[in-house]
C-alpha cells in the first residue's frame, strides 16, 4: 500500500504551518474554508493512504472549523462519501439540517457533494476517514438519512469495521503492495455492509459483500474467544447462528480452513506470550493453556510444527538472540514471523 501524502506541520516553521495544512486539505481531500484559534502555531498531522482505488485519511488536529459551501463544491467535487471514525476528541457537524456531536468510538458519515459545517469541539481530535465511492450498492436516500449522526463503532460489524480501517492505516507502510487492491476492496465491502445494517437495506447487498462482511464477523468472534479450549467450528457456527456446513463454505476460498485458522490464531498468541519478557516466569504449558491448548504434548507438537522448535526451546533461543535489545519480540520481528508462518494443519482442534 502507498502513503501518498504525509504532512506533519511540526516539521515546519510555526508561521507556515496553518497555510500548509489548508493547502494540503484543499488539494488532497475537498476544498473548504478553514479557520482555527490555533492558526498562529497550528500543530497537526495528516496522512493520505491509497489501497488500490480506495483512500484512507488519518487526521490529527487541534481546534478547527471547516466549512464546505456550494460554491466550493461547484469548483471541485470528489463525488464520494466520507465515513470518519473518531478515535480521539469530539467532532461537531451540521449537514442537511442535521446537527451532531460525535464522540470517540463512533463513526460519522458526511457527503462531500453537499454543503457542511464541521468543527473540532475539543482541544484536539483524531479521525480515520474512509473515502467511499459514490456508486455504493445502497439507496442514496437511505445514506443521506445517516448524515451528521453518530453511528456506533463499539460492537458488532461497527467494531469490525473500526478495527479494520484503524489497523489498515496503522500498518500501511509495512504491507505488500501486491495486496493493496484486495485490502481496499475489503474495506469498502465491510463499510457497505455496516451502512446497510444502519439503514435496514441488507437485501440490496451482493453475495460477495455479504461473504466478506460475515467472514470478518466470524474472525472477530474467533479472536474474542480464542482462549476458550471448547472453541471449534461447531462452537463458532453456534455463536453466530449459522450452520457448520455454511461456515466451512464461507472459508472455502480462504487460505486456511476454519480449524486451521483457529489453531493459527492460538499459536500466534502463544508465540507473542513466549516473547514477552513480562511473562518470562510463566511456563510454556501455562501459556499454551491460556490460549486453548489444554494438553501440553499437543501444544508442544503444534508449536514445533509451526516454528521448528518446541515452545521452551523457542523462547530460550529467542531470548539469547535478542539479549541486550530494547524489547523482545519487536513489531518488525512479529510482522516478519507472521509473513513466514505457513498454512497449518488442524492437529488438536476439532473440525466438526
Amino acid at each position: 500500500m502507498g502513503i501518498a501524502v504525509k504532512l506533519d506541520t511540526r516539521d515546519l516553521p510555526p508561521e507556515h504551518r496553518f497555510e500548509c495544512w489548508r493547502e494540503m486539505a484543499n488539494r488532497e481531500m475537498a476544498p473548504t474554508h478553514v479557520s482555527s484559534a490555533c492558526s498562529a502555531d497550528f500543530q497537526a498531522s495528516a496522512t493520505r493512504i491509497t489501497a488500490g482505488d480506495t483512500c484512507i485519511s488519518v487526521l490529527e488536529m487541534p481546534d478547527l472549523r471547516s466549512v464546505r459551501t456550494q460554491r466550493l463544491i461547484q469548483r471541485s467535487d470528489p463525488h464520494d462519501w466520507a465515513l470518519a471514525l473518531v478515535t480521539d476528541g469530539v467532532m461537531g457537524i451540521d449537514q442537511d439540517d442535521a446537527q451532531a456531536r460525535i464522540e470517540p468510538g463512533n463513526f460519522l458519515l458526511y457527503d462531500n457533494s453537499r454543503p457542511y459545517d464541521g468543527a473540532v469541539l475539543s482541544t484536539a481530535a483524531r479521525m480515520v476517514i474512509l473515502h467511499l465511492p459514490r456508486e455504493l450498492p445502497l439507496p442514496g436516500a437511505a445514506l443521506r438519512g445517516l448524515l451528521a449522526r453518530p453511528l456506533p463503532a463499539q460492537s458488532g460489524i461497527g467494531a469490525v469495521l473500526a478495527g479494520y480501517v484503524d489497523s489498515l492505516s496503522a500498518e500501511a507502510g509495512t504491507m505488500d503492495s501486491r495486496h493493496e487492491t484486495k485490502l481496499g476492496t475489503a474495506a469498502v465491502d465491510i463499510a457497505t455492509t455496516y451502512l446497510a445494517a444502519q439503514t435496514d437495506v441488507t437485501d440490496d447487498l451482493t453475495p460477495d459483500v455479504r461473504r466478506v462482511a460475515l467472514l470478518r464477523q466470524i474472525k472477530a468472534h474467533i479472536a474474542e474467544n480464542i482462549g476458550d479450549p471448547r472453541l471449534s467450528p461447531t462452537a463458532v457456527a453456534a455463536g453466530l447462528h449459522i450452520s457448520v456446513r455454511y461456515l466451512h463454505h464461507l472459508f472455502r476460498e480462504e487460505e486456511l480452513s476454519v480449524g486451521q485458522f483457529i489453531r493459527r490464531q492460538r499459536l500466534m498468541r502463544c508465540r507473542a506470550d513466549l516473547t514477552d519478557p513480562l511473562l518470562a516466569t510463566r511456563s510454556a504449558a501455562a501459556i499454551g493453556a491460556r490460549w486453548g491448548f489444554t494438553d501440553p504434548s499437543t501444544f508442544n507438537r503444534a508449536f514445533k510444527q509451526a516454528f521448528d522448535k518446541p515452545p521452551g526451546e523457542y523462547r530460550r533461543v529467542l531470548y539469547a538472540g535478542l539479549a541486550g535489545a530494547d524489547r523482545v519480540g519487536s513489531r518488525v520481528g512479529d510482522l516478519a514471523l507472521d509473513a513466514a508462518l505457513p498454512p497449518l494443519p488442524v492437529a488438536g482442534v476439532p473440525t466438526t
